[in-house]
């Protein structure tokens, strides 16, 4: 067995709360007992093999990303000046930033180095105690980029230095920045790719429902797609306009809907009723100026 010890704030469930001065001995993943440093049953310290001083730290669960988009290139920093300066996601956008910014330079990037950075970067957020992660594809927008995305992903899956991995098939991000690309075309064409995504190892389906990218009709018929593929769907909702997405997850019950910034009271009742969970992301929030 193995003892943490010295660890200055233990959070625990709503019943016990946090624990000051405590430890915990665990036997091999299962926790065996925790409380107070000092109260350790006899029994359990005299198989204890392994002793750990955690000099007072905080311990606490794993924590959970429920949305994270970590198969990327490129770098977008020069869009923070514009975003200070004023400018909106969608002018962003159009100026040649956002989404389609990452697109293009993810495209250009070389498959292997694209699965060294996301490694490196799932590992980041393990040392920053997230062991759970759900992670999306999103950054090629065409075919085969999207299930290779979503291959890359279930195979770190399978890394035991890296976080738990729920992959998620995020097709439909965007329109892809191709010349010849129609919304309409395009949602279809993610429609007929679920099943080739669940086989590639994907759990989920999301679409960016939203003024500008996707509308209810077509984020149902991607999702009602995914659903008969076995992926569960979630959904980037009401983020810049309410355009019905809120109300489209808790039609589908929806695993999450995302963002939400302008969302109603109304919507969070659809939500609440229909078991969907209402995923906020404050530092996207931030950054486009909406908190």
């Amino acid at each position: 067995m193995r003892r943490l010890r010295n660890i200055g704030r233990l959070v625990t469930g709503p019943a016990t709360g946090v624990i000051e001065r405590a430890a915990v001995i665990c036997d091999g993943e299962r926790i065996a007992w925790c409380g107070k440093l000092g109260d350790e049953p006899r029994e359990l310290m005299e198989s204890v093999t392994e002793d750990h001083d955690c000099a007072n730290g905080l311990v606490t669960a794993g924590l959970v990303d429920a949305h994270t988009h970590p198969v990327y290139a490129g770098d977008r920093t020069r869009e923070v000046a514009m975003r200070s300066a004023g400018a909106s996601y969608e002018e962003v956008a159009k100026a040649g930033g956002g989404i389609k910014a990452t697109v293009k330079a993810t495209r250009e990037e070389p498959v292997s180095a694209l699965e060294q950075a996301t490694k490196r970067r799932l590992r980041t957020w393990l040392a920053g105690g997230a062991t759970t992660v759900e992670a999306k594809t999103g950054y090629h927008l065409h075919r085969e980029g999207e299930l290779e995305a979503t291959r890359m992903l279930a195979r770190l899956s399978k890394r035991k230095d890296l976080p738990r991995i729920e992959v998620t098939f995020l097709a439909a991000h965007a329109l892809p920045p191709d010349r010849w690309a129609r919304t309409g075309t395009y949602a279809k064409q993610v429609a007929e790719w679920c099943t080739d995504a669940y086989t590639a190892g994907a759990r989920f389906c999301d679409v960016f429902c939203d003024r500008g990218y996707f509308s209810v009709p077509q984020s149902r018929a991607i999702l009602k797609a995914g659903l008969k593929a076995k992926l569960i769907p979630r959904i980037h909702a009401d983020e810049l306009d309410r355009t019905g997405g809120a109300r489209l997850a808790a039609e589908l019950h929806a695993v999450s809907a995302d963002h939400l910034l302008r969302a109603n009271r109304g919507d969070a009742i659809a939500l609440a009723r229909a078991g969907v969970v209402a995923t906020l992301a404050p530092g996207t929030a931030l950054s486009i100026g909406k908190l």
